[in-house]
């Protein structure tokens, strides 16, 4: 009897398999089979929504993009056009399984393409089409993830790490949304969100005319509309293959790290691979660390080498100069260190977000072992002193001209001020051009705050565009004078 019910079930279980496996061929068949041999062109237009460098977290920078696509189901060719200050530019993109060519905004050379972002193009086409995702699924025989929703059936993949889910309609056989998980090393695990509406039977292919994208788990959201479909016999060569072409390793395979002294109290850890330079504090029976570049593996690293040079000195106080990924991007190891955060009030909901936002699909330190968040929210300055040596951190905010939240460090015996990337005078002998608001900013926050400086040192950039890192008073002064 037990033999004849469990027979039952696994006869039950195939069935449902069967007929979900038919879902996801039904839906190859109207969505992908028409495109055997052709390509599929369309026009769009596009509103896409990106942080950028936002004056505070989460302020969107949008963008209003037109342009036309080829498909096919394994091939995406993409032109695109916008304005940036005030001129047309475009962008083209051709991939296909085994290249990659890509051409960025104004640009007139082939961008690098990595092994890694070529893996990430198949999942990332979902932004226009399902077309190459339901292939991929297709072709793999995907089996049926769940069939306790009573609308979808679900199918998973993982891709370059990324969980990817295709939910098809059960009753129309079409893909009506796509859901992919990955790993972002500034937030943690993000979701985004593809829905695919309105669709039409052109010539048997069945294609969404607006597509709904909701990013990093809902907090931005784009739209794309979509028309002026063809069918044609061949894709259009937007880009020429390179001889000897390949796609490239990581572009950050090699990483270095080392530490300069400066004098008994201040020292400088350089990253190379970040082009950023941070800064170390040394007080009688702690440190202060600034800053700490784009990710929590650069965090790692630079606790790392701080513990080699300071084994009994513990990390008391971490701040940042701002919110951007930068300056704040390694900030999980120090939470797990114990260290206190320094901060302003604007950005403590972010803070707080990174901290507590998952990172299981790539896990640092504070993933794998949870701490509290200390956090030491500022006013307009904090001084920080072992009763023998004394810093001071300020928050000029608004006066940067470039963040609502910014933080300098200033040293009051050296004369010195460190600062994130607000100082832009060229090192190469170049005419300097027009001031920006950021660096008339700083000059105006030193005069403001009645500061003796003499020298003032940045965070980033150090050597990528040929601009000082070291600049002394006379220089910016003379800068927003001129």
């Amino acid at each position: 009897m037990k033999y004849i019910i469990y027979l039952l079930i696994t006869l039950c279980g195939s069935t449902l398999n069967i007929h979900a496996q038919g879902n996801l061929n039904k839906s190859w068949t109207k969505q992908n089979r028409p495109l055997r041999n052709k390509v599929l062109t369309f026009s769009f237009t596009e509103s896409r929504n990106e942080l950028r460098h936002s004056y505070q977290p989460w302020d969107q920078t949008n963008y209003q993009i037109k342009g036309d696509v080829w498909i096919t189901p394994q091939s995406l060719y993409k032109k695109e056009n916008m304005f940036i200050n005030g001129k047309p530019a475009s962008s083209l993109l051709q991939y296909d399984q085994n290249t990659m060519l890509f051409s960025h905004y104004g640009s007139d050379t082939l961008s690098t393409v990595t092994k890694d972002e070529h893996r990430k193009q198949l999942y990332q086409s979902a932004r226009y089409t399902p077309t190459l995702l339901l292939e991929y699924f297709y072709n793999r025989k995907t089996k049926l993830e769940s069939n306790t929703d009573s609308i979808y059936n679900t199918y998973l993949e993982v891709i370059n790490e990324a969980r990817i889910r295709l939910f098809i309609n059960k009753t129309t056989d079409l893909v009506d949304k796509i859901d992919i998980l990955e790993n972002d090393d500034f937030f943690g695990n993000v979701n985004s969100t593809f829905e695919y509406r309105n669709y039409i039977n052109h010539q048997a292919l069945f294609i969404p005319k607006e597509i709904l994208i909701s990013k990093i788990n809902g907090k931005l959201r784009d739209s794309i509309s979509i028309n002026s479909f063809k069918i044609e016999n061949k894709l259009p060569v937007l880009l020429t293959v390179p001889l000897k072409y390949t796609l490239k390793e990581s572009l950050h395979d090699n990483t270095s790290i080392s530490l300069e002294k400066y004098n008994d109290h201040i020292y400088f850890l350089y990253l190379e691979h970040t082009d950023s330079k941070n800064l170390v504090v040394e007080f009688k029976d702690f440190l202060l660390v600034a800053e700490a570049p784009l990710n929590s593996k650069n965090g790692e690293m630079i606790i790392n080498e701080i513990k080699k040079a300071f084994p009994d000195k513990p990390i008391k106080f971490f701040v940042f100069g701002h919110h951007h990924p930068h300056y704040l991007g390694g900030v999980r190891p120090f939470i797990h260190e114990g260290a206190n955060i320094l901060s302003s009030m604007g950005d403590f909901d972010y803070l707080t977000y990174l901290t507590r936002n998952p990172r299981t699909l790539k896990p640092d330190s504070l993933e794998l072992d949870r701490k509290r968040l200390n956090v030491n929210i500022l006013g307009e300055s904090r001084t920080i002193t072992d009763d023998n040596y004394s810093m001071q951190v300020i928050n000029i905010g608004e006066d940067s001209h470039h963040t609502k939240d910014y933080i300098i460090l200033y040293f009051p015996k050296e004369k010195i001020i460190f600062e994130g990337d607000l100082v832009w005078i060229p090192s190469d002998g170049r005419a300097p051009g027009k001031v920006s608001n950021r660096q008339k900013g700083l000059y105006e926050a030193i005069r403001k705050l009645n500061l003796n400086v003499d020298t003032i040192f940045q965070s980033w950039p150090i050597k990528e565009f040929n601009y000082k890192s070291k600049i002394s008073f006379r220089e910016l002064e003379e800068s927003v004078k001129e």
